[in-house]
């Protein structure tokens, strides 16, 4: 089980006022690589990666598997591909970015492959970021992205096929650790990934219609905590919340109001448009997303999806629409084909089948049964 780090479990509220002592020494890993050497002028340019460690539960686990296949090496740095592909003398390459993927991969395979010879597990969780790491930064093949060029294009298509390359590996290094007589590998997906090129800085379009207040912080502007509204953004996805009196702390909407500021925000939105082209594809209350499953008590008071192409923003500066620095995302409606993932099983108990669709949410207990219990 691995677990987020103490800046991670601030952000998502799960750490204590008091944060816990642990004095234990500790291994990390930095990667550096020389990028460019001047032999004529006598300049080096290094890239140096930040320090990473294993963060896992519980301590002494943490420290078995660190022994056994040394810190975590890190992620593959997309702000500085994303760089490189706007100016090819800076940030770091498409081959150094794959490497550091490729690198990433192995790691993960010897962990999971410790863990299959050394722990009494029934179910194993192997979690590979890659594939969605590197298109988040380069799914470039659309001349209307921020840094196509038919050449970019080609380069990233090329390194597409590196990460499924290493991906496929570490399948086949899954497969082999398993006893096909009694064991079943599930290799699944959470969601597919569109081409982007148009960021929507939604905070600001809703600033604009008088909904949004806005307060400067040491030279930052943030929401207010005195907004009438706030909205959590992610990908294609926009959940906007009311500061309605009586639920949230100190809040300043009354509910007679609410009604209105929604329709407000609604619209806003749905009159954004980039050269003719809507930027929202569907706005929803908390009651219409039930269709959807997203009626959870947590789930904004308006849900919006953005059309594919655009990609939701929390930034407070520029305009509202601009070029996209990421050129992949997800988080759209999922009727939209593209944001379907891969479903494939094999082993044990497994039944030759092509199916052709199936929900996202079936896998969980698709895979409880195949342990013998059912989730409730």
């Amino acid at each position: 089980m691995v677990r987020p780090g103490a800046r991670e479990q601030r952000r998502r509220g799960l750490a204590h006022d008091r944060p816990v002592r642990d004095d234990r020494p500790r291994r990390y890993a930095l990667w550096c690589k020389p990028l460019l050497l001047d032999r004529a002028g006598g300049g080096l340019r290094l890239y140096r990666g930040a320090l990473w460690r294993l963060t896992g539960y519980p301590d002494d686990f943490e420290d078995r598997i660190t022994d056994a296949v040394g810190p975590f090496p890190g992620l593959p740095d997309q702000r500085l591909l994303a760089d490189w592909w706007l100016d090819m003398s800076a940030g770091i390459d498409l081959d150094t970015f794959v490497e550091q993927a490729e690198r990433l991969d192995r790691y993960l395979d010897r962990i999971a492959g410790w863990v299959l010879a050394n722990e009494d597990v029934r179910l194993v969780l192997a979690y590979h970021p890659t594939a969605d790491e590197y298109q988040h930064s380069s799914l470039l093949v659309a001349p209307d992205q921020w840094a196509y060029t038919p050449g970019s294009a080609l380069a990233a298509r090329e390194g597409l096929k590196r990460i499924g390359r290493s991906l496929d590996r570490s399948v086949a290094a899954m497969w082999s650790a398993l006893d096909p007589s009694r064991d079943a590998l599930l290799v699944v997906s959470d969601h597919g990934v569109v081409p982007v090129h148009s960021e929507v800085r939604i905070l600001l379009a809703l600033e604009a219609a008088g909904l949004v207040e806005v307060a400067d912080e040491g030279g930052e502007r943030r929401v207010a905590t005195t907004s009438p509204m706030a909205a959590a953004i992610s990908g294609g996805c926009a959940h906007l919340y009311l500061n309605l009196a009586g639920r949230e702390t100190d809040g300043v909407v009354a509910r007679a109001e609410a009604g209105e500021l929604l329709a407000r925000a609604a619209r806003a939105l749905a009159d954004l448009e980039l050269d003719g082209r809507p930027v929202v594809e569907r706005i929803l209350t908390r009651a219409e997303a039930a269709e959807l499953g997203l009626d959870h008590p947590n789930s904004g008071d308006l849900v919006v999806f953005l059309r594919p192409g655009f990609v939701g923003s929390s930034r407070l500066d520029g305009e509202t629409i601009v070029p996209s620095s990421t050129y992949g995302q997800h988080g759209y409606l999922a009727s939209h084909n593209a944001m379907c993932g891969v479903l494939l099983a094999r082993g044990a108990g497994i039944v030759p089948a092509k199916l052709e669709e199936m929900a996202a949410t079936e896998v969980a207990p698709l895979v409880a049964r195949w342990l013998g219990f059912e989730l409730r």
